[in-house]
């Protein structure tokens, strides 16, 4: 069937086969948001909001990744502690130039939401879960679910039940 459609079209097998072949550079836009350690964490929070942004990419001068900041991580922290408090250090990252499909299975293993993309040893982007489910390279059934509210978003697996749980479900439910 494939053999039929790509002879009967084959700019699309050209499409596919082009598709196939992203890299972390295509996904990322230019001038990512990042902040300092030095931040306190309700001006980090209040970045977000505005941004309409989940992930922060924590620098020390010259883009050098030092952590990377989740939305949620702010959440349980006083307004005035600092991003370096509450960051997780070391990020994982990747070379802009790694294949996308690469990226889903780092995500997928690891269960995390972003993952900081380098040039030089200087951040340059952050790909997130959803960029890839964006993308078409990781399917919702790959991604955990809120067994509460269904929310994709930063959701954990409680150690006590298993269940998988978003952070805010979390602190909130009690096994009975």
């Amino acid at each position: 069937m494939e053999a039929r459609i790509s002879a009967r079209f084959p700019a699309l097998h050209l499409w596919q086969k082009a598709f196939d072949q992203r890299i972390a550079s295509d996904l990322v836009q230019r001038s990512p948001t990042v902040v300092s350690p030095s931040m306190r964490v309700q001006e980090a929070e209040q970045l977000c909001y505005e941004l309409g942004i989940q992930h922060l990419a924590v620098v020390k001068n010259l883009r050098q990744p030092l952590g990377v900041l989740c939305l949620c991580d702010l959440w349980r922290m006083p307004a005035e502690a600092l991003v370096s408090e509450c960051m997780s250090s070391p990020p994982e990252t990747v070379s802009s130039q790694t294949p996308i499909d690469a990226l889903a299975e780092i995500v997928r293993a690891q269960h995390l939401g972003c993952l900081l993309v380098l040039e030089a040893g200087r951040v340059v982007g952050v790909v997130t879960r959803g960029d890839l489910r964006r993308a078409g390279i990781l399917a919702a059934v790959d991604c955990f679910r809120c067994a509460a509210c269904h929310t994709y978003h930063h959701v954990r697996q409680d150690p006590l039940t298993g269940a998988r749980l978003c952070v805010l479900c979390l602190e909130t439910w009690k096994p009975v």
